[in-house]
Protein backbone atom coordinates (compact mmCIF):
# COMPACT_ATOMS: atom_id res chain seq x y z
CA UNK A 1 0.00 0.00 0.00
CA UNK A 2 1.65 3.43 -0.84
CA UNK A 3 0.73 6.43 1.07
CA UNK A 4 -2.53 8.34 1.52
CA UNK A 5 -1.85 10.99 -0.39
CA UNK A 6 -0.57 8.90 -3.71
CA UNK A 7 -3.17 6.48 -3.16
CA UNK A 8 -5.92 10.11 -3.71
CA UNK A 9 -3.85 11.23 -6.33
CA UNK A 10 -3.67 8.05 -8.36
CA UNK A 11 -7.41 6.34 -8.03
CA UNK A 12 -9.14 9.71 -7.52
CA UNK A 13 -7.19 12.47 -9.22
CA UNK A 14 -6.78 14.14 -6.39
CA UNK A 15 -3.85 15.87 -5.12
CA UNK A 16 -3.44 16.71 -1.79
CA UNK A 17 -0.53 18.65 -2.04
CA UNK A 18 -1.92 21.40 -4.05
CA UNK A 19 -2.69 24.68 -2.50
CA UNK A 20 -6.90 25.01 -1.99
CA UNK A 21 -6.50 27.75 -4.54
CA UNK A 22 -5.26 25.71 -7.29
CA UNK A 23 -7.59 22.49 -6.51
CA UNK A 24 -9.15 21.25 -9.51
CA UNK A 25 -13.18 21.23 -10.10
CA UNK A 26 -13.30 17.48 -9.26
CA UNK A 27 -10.85 17.97 -6.11
CA UNK A 28 -13.49 20.82 -5.00
CA UNK A 29 -16.10 18.24 -5.36
CA UNK A 30 -14.30 16.30 -3.08
CA UNK A 31 -13.54 18.25 -0.48
CA UNK A 32 -16.93 20.07 -0.18
CA UNK A 33 -18.24 16.70 0.47
CA UNK A 34 -15.53 16.01 3.07
CA UNK A 35 -15.99 19.43 5.17
CA UNK A 36 -20.39 18.99 5.00
CA UNK A 37 -21.20 19.23 8.69
CA UNK A 38 -21.96 15.65 9.45
CA UNK A 39 -26.12 15.30 9.95
CA UNK A 40 -27.17 14.92 13.46
CA UNK A 41 -30.09 13.55 15.17
CA UNK A 42 -33.12 16.15 15.75
CA UNK A 43 -33.99 16.27 19.06
CA UNK A 44 -37.70 15.35 18.29
CA UNK A 45 -39.65 14.39 15.48
CA UNK A 46 -42.99 16.16 14.43
CA UNK A 47 -46.28 15.41 15.12
CA UNK A 48 -46.74 13.94 11.57
CA UNK A 49 -43.52 11.95 11.67
CA UNK A 50 -44.14 10.46 15.35
CA UNK A 51 -48.04 9.10 13.86
CA UNK A 52 -46.14 7.94 10.45
CA UNK A 53 -43.78 6.00 12.81
CA UNK A 54 -46.12 4.39 15.14
CA UNK A 55 -48.53 3.19 12.71
CA UNK A 56 -45.42 1.55 10.69
CA UNK A 57 -44.13 -0.07 13.72
CA UNK A 58 -47.38 -1.24 15.16
CA UNK A 59 -47.51 -3.27 11.74
CA UNK A 60 -44.26 -4.82 12.71
CA UNK A 61 -44.89 -5.50 16.19
CA UNK A 62 -48.32 -6.26 16.41
CA UNK A 63 -50.41 -6.50 13.17
CA UNK A 64 -53.41 -6.99 15.14
CA UNK A 65 -52.95 -3.96 17.17
CA UNK A 66 -56.51 -2.15 17.20
CA UNK A 67 -57.90 1.39 18.51
CA UNK A 68 -60.29 1.59 19.78
CA UNK A 69 -62.59 4.41 22.33
CA UNK A 70 -60.61 2.70 25.28
CA UNK A 71 -56.68 3.46 23.97
CA UNK A 72 -56.93 6.47 21.13
CA UNK A 73 -56.72 9.14 23.44
CA UNK A 74 -53.84 7.70 25.07
CA UNK A 75 -52.30 6.97 21.63
CA UNK A 76 -53.25 10.49 20.91
CA UNK A 77 -51.54 12.09 23.76
CA UNK A 78 -48.71 10.01 23.60
CA UNK A 79 -48.07 11.25 19.61
CA UNK A 80 -48.15 14.50 21.18
CA UNK A 81 -45.67 14.03 24.20
CA UNK A 82 -42.71 12.45 22.21
CA UNK A 83 -42.80 15.19 19.59
CA UNK A 84 -42.49 17.74 22.49
CA UNK A 85 -45.92 19.50 20.54
CA UNK A 86 -46.80 22.37 22.76
CA UNK A 87 -50.72 21.83 21.71
CA UNK A 88 -50.26 18.99 23.84
CA UNK A 89 -50.97 21.68 26.75
CA UNK A 90 -53.90 23.15 25.26
CA UNK A 91 -55.28 19.29 24.16
CA UNK A 92 -54.55 18.01 27.41
CA UNK A 93 -54.17 20.50 30.19
CA UNK A 94 -53.70 18.82 33.16
CA UNK A 95 -50.76 16.80 31.66
CA UNK A 96 -46.99 18.16 30.76
CA UNK A 97 -44.37 17.45 28.57
CA UNK A 98 -41.58 17.58 31.45
CA UNK A 99 -42.76 15.14 33.56
CA UNK A 100 -42.80 11.38 33.04
CA UNK A 101 -45.53 8.87 32.41
CA UNK A 102 -46.95 6.61 35.20
CA UNK A 103 -49.48 4.31 33.15
CA UNK A 104 -52.02 2.20 35.09
CA UNK A 105 -54.55 0.11 34.05
CA UNK A 106 -55.73 -3.32 34.64
CA UNK A 107 -53.68 -6.73 32.88
CA UNK A 108 -53.86 -6.93 29.62
CA UNK A 109 -54.98 -3.78 28.42
CA UNK A 110 -52.03 -2.71 26.45
CA UNK A 111 -49.88 -0.76 28.41
CA UNK A 112 -47.02 -2.41 28.23
CA UNK A 113 -47.43 -3.01 24.45
CA UNK A 114 -48.32 0.72 24.12
CA UNK A 115 -44.50 1.56 25.06
CA UNK A 116 -42.48 -0.87 23.27
CA UNK A 117 -44.07 0.88 20.30
CA UNK A 118 -43.08 4.37 21.46
CA UNK A 119 -39.89 2.84 22.44
CA UNK A 120 -38.75 1.99 19.04
CA UNK A 121 -40.33 5.22 17.66
CA UNK A 122 -38.03 7.36 19.71
CA UNK A 123 -34.89 5.29 19.31
CA UNK A 124 -32.78 6.96 17.59
CA UNK A 125 -33.17 10.40 18.91
CA UNK A 126 -30.71 10.85 21.64
CA UNK A 127 -32.23 13.15 24.07
CA UNK A 128 -35.74 10.84 23.70
CA UNK A 129 -34.66 7.44 23.63
CA UNK A 130 -35.04 4.88 26.59
CA UNK A 131 -34.12 1.48 27.87
CA UNK A 132 -37.05 -0.88 28.83
CA UNK A 133 -37.11 -3.29 31.60
CA UNK A 134 -39.63 -5.30 34.07
CA UNK A 135 -39.31 -4.63 37.75
CA UNK A 136 -38.86 -8.03 38.66
CA UNK A 137 -35.49 -7.77 36.61
CA UNK A 138 -34.50 -5.35 38.88
CA UNK A 139 -34.89 -6.91 41.74
CA UNK A 140 -33.17 -9.94 40.35
CA UNK A 141 -29.72 -8.16 39.22
CA UNK A 142 -30.00 -6.72 43.33
CA UNK A 143 -30.38 -10.06 44.73
CA UNK A 144 -27.19 -11.03 42.93
CA UNK A 145 -25.66 -7.81 42.94
CA UNK A 146 -26.73 -5.73 45.85
CA UNK A 147 -27.16 -1.53 45.47
CA UNK A 148 -24.20 -1.46 42.64
CA UNK A 149 -26.55 -2.92 40.42
CA UNK A 150 -29.18 -0.35 40.88
CA UNK A 151 -27.21 2.51 39.17
CA UNK A 152 -27.74 1.93 35.80
CA UNK A 153 -31.95 2.04 36.95
CA UNK A 154 -31.03 5.44 38.72
CA UNK A 155 -28.62 7.66 35.95
CA UNK A 156 -30.66 6.25 32.60
CA UNK A 157 -33.71 7.24 30.69
CA UNK A 158 -35.82 4.23 31.65
CA UNK A 159 -39.41 2.57 31.43
CA UNK A 160 -40.15 0.05 34.45
CA UNK A 161 -43.06 -2.14 33.31
CA UNK A 162 -45.31 -4.13 35.88
CA UNK A 163 -44.25 -1.74 38.31
CA UNK A 164 -45.82 -3.64 41.77
CA UNK A 165 -45.56 -7.24 40.62
CA UNK A 166 -42.05 -7.11 41.71
CA UNK A 167 -41.14 -9.59 44.48
CA UNK A 168 -39.43 -7.77 47.73
CA UNK A 169 -35.14 -7.71 46.95
CA UNK A 170 -32.74 -9.53 48.84
CA UNK A 171 -29.47 -9.43 48.71
CA UNK A 172 -26.93 -11.40 51.46
CA UNK A 173 -30.37 -11.56 53.79
CA UNK A 174 -31.33 -8.14 53.65
CA UNK A 175 -34.84 -7.24 52.52
CA UNK A 176 -35.42 -3.98 51.06
CA UNK A 177 -38.11 -2.56 49.13
CA UNK A 178 -35.53 -1.51 46.05
CA UNK A 179 -38.34 0.72 43.95
CA UNK A 180 -38.73 3.15 47.14
CA UNK A 181 -35.03 3.93 47.08
CA UNK A 182 -35.05 4.18 42.96
CA UNK A 183 -37.82 6.37 42.69
CA UNK A 184 -36.73 8.58 45.74
CA UNK A 185 -33.63 8.77 43.44
CA UNK A 186 -34.68 9.27 40.24
CA UNK A 187 -36.70 12.10 42.12
CA UNK A 188 -33.93 14.31 43.10
CA UNK A 189 -32.46 13.73 39.55
CA UNK A 190 -35.77 14.91 37.94
CA UNK A 191 -35.69 18.20 39.95
CA UNK A 192 -32.10 18.65 38.95
CA UNK A 193 -31.69 17.54 35.60
CA UNK A 194 -35.63 16.81 34.67
CA UNK A 195 -35.22 12.79 33.99
CA UNK A 196 -37.92 11.25 32.81
CA UNK A 197 -39.26 7.79 34.27
CA UNK A 198 -41.81 5.68 32.12
CA UNK A 199 -43.88 3.49 34.34
CA UNK A 200 -46.56 0.74 33.54
CA UNK A 201 -48.64 -0.96 36.37
CA UNK A 202 -51.55 -3.48 37.13
CA UNK A 203 -52.15 -1.00 40.58
CA UNK A 204 -54.50 1.59 41.13
CA UNK A 205 -53.10 4.75 43.03
CA UNK A 206 -54.31 3.78 46.74
CA UNK A 207 -52.71 0.19 45.88
CA UNK A 208 -49.30 1.79 45.08
CA UNK A 209 -49.71 4.04 48.38
CA UNK A 210 -49.81 0.90 50.80
CA UNK A 211 -47.21 -0.69 49.18
CA UNK A 212 -44.44 2.05 48.97
CA UNK A 213 -45.72 4.79 51.37
CA UNK A 214 -46.86 7.92 51.75
CA UNK A 215 -43.47 10.05 50.59
CA UNK A 216 -43.13 7.93 46.91
CA UNK A 217 -46.72 8.52 46.27
CA UNK A 218 -46.50 12.01 47.00
CA UNK A 219 -43.66 12.21 44.69
CA UNK A 220 -45.45 10.50 41.69
CA UNK A 221 -47.64 13.71 41.21
CA UNK A 222 -44.99 15.87 40.67
CA UNK A 223 -42.70 13.18 38.54
CA UNK A 224 -45.38 12.16 35.95
CA UNK A 225 -48.55 11.93 34.19
CA UNK A 226 -50.64 9.77 35.68
CA UNK A 227 -52.64 8.32 33.02
CA UNK A 228 -55.62 5.74 33.46
CA UNK A 229 -55.79 3.11 31.04
CA UNK A 230 -59.63 1.67 30.46
CA UNK A 231 -60.82 -1.53 29.27
CA UNK A 232 -60.29 -5.54 29.85
CA UNK A 233 -58.00 -8.14 28.79
CA UNK A 234 -57.28 -7.18 25.26
CA UNK A 235 -55.09 -11.17 25.29
CA UNK A 236 -58.55 -13.03 25.86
Amino acid sequence: MGRLSDILKDQMGIDTKKSQKSLTSKENDHWRQVNQPIETAPEHYSQKEVIRRFQIICKKINPDFKIDNNNKSLIEFLCLYFSKDVLIEERFPKYSIHKGLLIVGNCGTGKTQMLKIFKEVVKYLPTQAFFMTSTNQVVRDFDSNGSGSLTPYIDRKYCFDDFGSENQAKHYGKSEEVFKTILEDRYNKFIDTGLKTYITSNLNLLQIKQRYGDRVNSRLFEMFNIIVLEGNDRRI
